[in-house]
């Protein structure tokens, strides 16, 4: 399918708690979730990425069910071809 490699997407949350979730969305649609680490760090494999431009924003909820923004330092749009 001419695909090299699906980037992963990666990220440090600062002022959350290991194991808070990361909501990852594509152009709106959640398409995965990422448990923060003892060091703050995530990774979203994005192994069900497809071909063409992608907006991905990530969105974090603590235990309490508290949720913000998070940011990502891998690409926030990115295109993959097929």
């Amino acid at each position: 399918d001419g695909i090299s490699a699906i980037p992963a997407l990666t990220g440090v949350a600062t002022g959350n708690q290991p194991g808070d979730t990361i909501t990852i969305r594509d152009n709106g649609v959640v398409v995965g979730t990422a448990a923060i680490g003892a060091n703050g760090a995530w990774t979203f494999a994005n192994a069900g990425a497809t071909g063409g431009g992608h907006g991905y924003t990530a969105a974090v909820t603590d235990a309490a069910g508290n949720s913000g923004t998070a940011t990502a330092t891998s690409p926030a749009s990115t295109s993959v071809n097929n």
